[in-house]
C-alpha cells in the first residue's frame, strides 16, 4: 500500500491523547505517516504529567513542534475570524466569563493551529484525512485548508446514560442547552465526516445534535484492551513503583470548576488520613484541565510516601491495589478493566449545574451511572470510606464480591459487544 498521510489534532486536555493513542498505533501499524498537533504551548507542556503518552505519541507521530511566531497578530486574526462567524462569536459570548479574559488572551495568543497549517501545505504533506480528538472544538482553519475526510472522538471515557433521562438530575432544558452549539459546528465539517462514539448508549446521545452531513459510528473503548494495557505496561518501568514494601491506592482528583477547591483539599486530606491508618501509599493524579497545585500534599505525611503521578492512569494502575475517584468520571473504567476496587468518594446533589447533567435521582437517592451499575463502590463520608477499607483488610469476601459487582457492571454497559473497531478509518 503507498504510504499516506494524517494529522491528529489534539484540542486541550491530554486525556484526548490517552483516549486516541491505541488507534494512532494501529494507523502506524498500517504504514501511515502520522502528524500530530496541539492548539497551544502551555497544553503541549504538560507532557511531563504523562511521560509515557508523550514518549508513545513521539513513537507514532511526529510531533510539529512549530510555535506561533507573532502572538499578537494571532490574536487578532482569531478576533476577525469570530466576528466572520456571527453564531459562532454568540456562543463564544454566551460561555463568556470577565473574571478570566486574561487567561482567554493568552490561549488565543498561543494557538498554534495556523503555523501547523502552514508547516503542512509548506511541506506539501499530502494529507488524506484529519483526526480530531474533540468534537466539541472550534475546527474552523483545518475545515477551511483542507478539504479531506474528518474522523471526531470523543475526548475521554464517558457513559451519557441517555437510557435514564427521565431520571436525571438536572432541568431537561439545561441538559439539552449545548445541542444547538454542537449542531451548528459540526454542519460545518464536510459530507461523510465519521463521529465516533463508545458505544450505543453515547451514539444515541451525540444522535441529538448530530447535522446531516456527519456519519455516526461507534468506535469501543480504545484503551481499554488487553492488547493495549498489556502494551503499555510493558513500557513502564519498576522503579516507578513507589516501594515495595506497601500498597498503593491511585487518587484521581476531579475538576476544580465542579468540586470547588477547599472540597478537592478536604477530600485529599481524608485520604491521606485512611492511606496512614491502613498503610498505604498514594499515587494522585490530577483531572488533565485543572491547575490545582498538588505539591503541597507530597510532604503531608511522615508516615507514607505521597507522590504525584507522571505517567497515565493505565500505566500508574499496574502498580496499586485500589483506585480512588473523588468525582463520578469514566476513568473508573479503566480501574475495573485492571481488576482494582474502585471507590468513587464524592458527595452527591451539589450546586454546580454542569457537575448535576450526569446525576440521576431514584427513590429520593442520586446516582451516577458509574454508582448505579456498581462500577464504583460510592461512599460520601470519611466514615463510610473508612469502613471500606476496614472491611478490604479484615474481610477477604468482601473484596472478591466488589470485584464480581464491578465486572458485571461492565456487563450491564455491553462492554464486551463495543470492542474497538478501527477499519472505517484506515479502510
Amino acid at each position: 500500500m503507498n504510504k499516506k498521510d494524517c494529522v491528529v489534532i489534539f484540542n486541550n486536555s491530554w486525556g484526548e491523547v490517552d483516549f486516541i493513542l491505541p488507534i494512532l498505533k494501529k494507523l502506524n501499524e498500517k504504514g501511515y505517516r502520522i502528524f500530530s498537533s496541539f492548539k497551544t504551548k502551555s497544553f503541549f507542556e504538560k507532557k511531563i504529567y504523562y511521560k509515557d503518552l508523550y514518549k508513545l505519541l513521539k513513537q507514532f507521530t511526529t510531533v510539529i513542534n512549530v510555535e506561533n511566531s507573532n502572538p499578537k497578530f494571532s490574536l487578532l486574526k482569531i478576533i476577525l475570524n469570530y466576528i466572520l462567524r456571527p453564531k459562532f462569536l454568540f456562543y463564544k459570548f454566551k460561555s463568556f466569563k470577565f473574571s478570566k479574559i486574561n487567561t482567554y488572551i493568552d490561549s488565543s495568543k498561543s494557538q498554534n493551529s495556523e503555523s501547523h497549517i502552514n508547516f503542512l501545505l509548506k511541506n506539501k504533506i499530502d494529507v488524506d484525512f484529519i483526526l480530531c480528538a474533540d468534537f466539541d472544538s472550534d475546527y474552523y482553519l483545518w475545515i477551511k485548508n483542507f478539504k479531506k475526510r474528518f474522523f471526531l472522538f470523543p475526548h475521554a471515557l464517558t457513559l451519557r446514560g441517555d437510557n435514564l433521562n427521565v431520571y436525571r438530575n438536572i432541568d431537561k432544558k439545561f441538559y439539552s442547552s449545548s445541542f444547538k452549539r454542537r449542531f451548528d459546528q459540526l454542519k460545518k465539517f464536510p459530507n461523510g465526516t465519521k463521529l465516533f462514539a463508545c458505544n450505543k448508549d453515547e451514539l444515541n446521545y451525540f444522535s441529538k445534535f448530530t447535522p446531516k452531513n456527519i456519519n455516526l459510528n461507534i468506535i469501543g473503548f480504545p484503551r481499554l484492551t488487553d492488547d493495549w494495557i498489556k502494551y503499555i505496561h510493558s513500557k513502564i518501568q519498576k522503579k516507578y513503583l513507589i516501594t515495595k514494601y506497601k500498597k498503593n491506592i491511585l487518587l484521581v482528583i476531579g475538576k476544580v470548576s465542579y468540586l470547588g477547591a477547599q472540597e478537592i483539599k478536604k477530600k485529599i486530606i481524608d485520604i491521606i488520613k485512611i492511606a496512614e491508618l491502613f498503610d498505604y501509599n498514594i499515587i494522585v493524579k490530577n483531572h488533565p484541565r485543572n491547575k490545582f497545585n498538588l505539591k503541597i500534599f507530597t510532604n503531608y505525611s511522615k508516615k507514607i510516601i505521597i507522590k504525584e503521578g507522571l505517567h497515565s492512569i493505565s500505566s500508574i494502575l499496574k502498580f496499586c491495589d485500589i483506585m480512588i475517584v473523588t468525582s463520578k468520571t469514566g476513568v473508573c473504567l479503566e480501574g475495573v478493566f485492571q481488576d482494582k476496587i474502585v471507590i468513587e468518594y464524592y458527595k452527591y446533589g451539589r450546586k454546580n449545574l454542569k457537575n448535576n447533567v450526569y446525576e440521576y435521582k431514584i427513590n429520593e437517592d442520586y446516582f451516577s451511572i458509574y454508582k448505579l451499575y456498581k462500577l464504583a463502590y460510592s461512599c460520601s463520608s470519611y466514615i463510610s470510606l473508612k469502613n471500606v477499607f476496614c472491611n478490604l483488610e479484615t474481610n477477604k469476601n468482601f473484596k472478591k464480591k466488589l470485584l464480581m459487582l464491578q465486572n458485571n457492571g461492565m456487563k450491564k454497559i455491553n462492554f464486551e459487544n463495543n470492542q474497538p473497531n478501527y477499519k472505517s478509518i484506515y479502510n
